[in-house]
């Protein structure tokens, strides 16, 4: 699968974690505009060839985890809207760049 794109379809509760390792070819992954809750998974870190991220638009808390930084082809990352805290990870690829 190279998309998962289930924007604004109501989709509530976490989003689960253990699937995102077998998704290795996944390029763009939209979640955008529904009800999804708790943490941003770390397995997601995992899905290396992902370019687009976009959980805007969610019930989402916590910090990021670390483990994005294995996302080296990521370009457009969006987490507005949500209940995130903490800092951008240093570990993200050129997080330097990311405007929030």
């Amino acid at each position: 699968m190279v998309r998962l794109r289930l924007g604004s379809n109501s989709l509530n509760g976490t989003i689960p974690s253990a699937t995102f390792g077998t998704l290795e070819k996944l390029m763009y992954l939209e979640l955008e505009n529904n009800s999804l809750t708790g943490s941003v998974p770390p397995d997601l870190g995992s899905c290396r060839n992902l370019m687009l991220l976009n959980l805007a638009g969610n019930k989402l808390n916590g910090a990021l985890p670390g483990q994005l930084g294995g996302l080296g082809q990521l370009q457009v990352m969006k987490l507005q809207s949500n209940k995130l805290v903490g800092e951008i990870p240093v570990e993200l690829p050129n997080y330097r760049n990311y405007q929030y």
